[in-house]
């Protein structure tokens, strides 16, 4: 645990049912005179993005919908929506929905301040203003974006995720109403979820975790590790979900690798599935690599995780929480991702998602990176299936 650290959390947080109605104040107060609703289809189609329409109606505030976010944002994508805000004059952007939705209105916020283009701002810390004002609603959990300090977008030249990296980007207040998941099925919270709680395991297991990270992550894996044996149609259960989930995602601001996030973000960009899959994919295989270094620190996340360590080494204690995480995985029944990779093509995808890898980190300016070989082994071992050795 470090003795010495420095903690800032940007972000206004609000969290419980029925707060989505505080939007409003929080329009009023920031003094926008017309907003963006930066969203996607699935949002509107499940009605949530009406929800938050009929708010804006009734305080009369003036607002654009934009709702043609896509899974994976490029570049363009961000510029196409930059000059629809520039146009209507927007000086207020709402991030509605999941997390490419938010990171996508972060860029958005980022041109409107700044100008230019968004491939200029990849890399940490480029920004020398604020962003425009960004009110984040998250209806997913597992890539912690309403409190993060990114934004993961495309690059349309290189097909390769980046990252713009500052404290500047993040959203001035995240509002977490459990009550607009209503909607959503319990399959899309359990997938969240187990995302979310990917990045709370990778955040309690760093090397040198300050005691702010520690203490959230560790409570996040706690409160959500319970959760996916019950009914998530439940409020409640999905209350502690949305709860760990954000406890999860500004543990993970402070985490000093980030090593699941850069993995899923990685395989993501590559393969085209969604990053939270990545994240629940990855997990396991960045747990069992980085155990024999900080071996404790991973029996104790195990434990919290559910294991039960009677009569158990240590070692033992660790090892078991990769079945467990492979039993709360197993419900959802996600494609390994070593039958998308054909086998003859696994040591040159392993290389180039290594090097996708390489250009996060650095986007992230993550503190001690695994380096280029370290990432292409635990690329093998994922296109493998968990198998150490068969890309060396």
């Amino acid at each position: 645990m470090k003795g010495s650290f420095t903690c800032n959390i940007p972000t206004i947080i609000e969290f419980g049912t029925k707060k989505v109605h505080l939007l409003l104040d929080y329009i009023k107060e920031m003094k926008g005179s017309r907003a963006m609703v930066v969203t996607n289809q699935k949002a509107v189609q499940s009605g949530i993005a009406e929800r938050v329409a009929k708010i804006l109606d009734h305080g009369r505030i003036p607002y654009l919908l934009y709702d043609s976010v896509p899974l994976h944002p490029l570049d363009t994508d961000c510029m196409e929506a930059f000059r629809r805000a520039k146009k209507e004059k927007v000086d207020l952007l709402i991030g509605l929905g999941s997390g490419e939705c938010i990171d996508m209105a972060k860029v958005v916020g980022v041109l409107l301040a700044h100008g230019g283009t968004a491939r200029e701002r990849f890399g940490p810390h480029t920004l020398i203003a604020d962003s425009t004002p960004l009110i984040a609603i998250p209806t997913v959990l597992g890539t912690g974006s309403a409190t993060s300090f990114l934004a993961t977008v495309t690059d349309a030249k290189t097909l390769r995720k980046r990252v713009i990296y500052d404290r500047r980007i993040a959203p001035k207040v995240a509002i977490l109403d459990p009550d607009i998941t209503d909607r959503l099925s319990a399959r899309t919270m359990a997938f969240d979820g187990l995302a979310a709680l990917a990045q709370a395991v990778d955040a309690y297991t760093q090397r040198e975790a300050d005691p702010f990270s520690e203490a959230l992550s560790g409570y996040a894996i706690e409160l959500m590790a319970g959760q996916f044996q019950r009914d998530l149609e439940e409020m409640e259960a999905r209350q502690r979900l949305m709860m760990g989930g954000l406890m999860a995602g500004i543990a993970y601001n402070f985490a000093e690798a980030k090593t699941v996030r850069i993995m899923a973000e990685s395989l993501s960009g590559l393969y085209g599935m969604r990053s939270e899959e990545a994240c629940i994919l990855a997990l396991p295989v960045v747990f069992e690599y980085h155990m024999p270094f900080y071996l404790q620190k991973h029996a104790e996340a195990a434990k919290k995780l559910g294991v039960d360590p009677r009569g158990k080494t240590t070692e033992e204690t660790a090892c078991e929480a990769i079945e467990k995480w492979k039993t709360l995985a197993a419900p959802l029944t996600l494609d390994p991702v070593g039958s998308i990779a054909l086998p003859e093509a696994r040591c040159s995808e392993a290389e180039e998602l290594a090097a996708r890898a390489a250009h996060l980190s650095s986007d992230m300016a993550t503190r001690g990176p695994l380096t280029q070989k370290e990432f292409i082994l635990l690329f093998g071992q994922a296109l493998s299936g968990g198998k150490r050795g068969e890309t060396e």
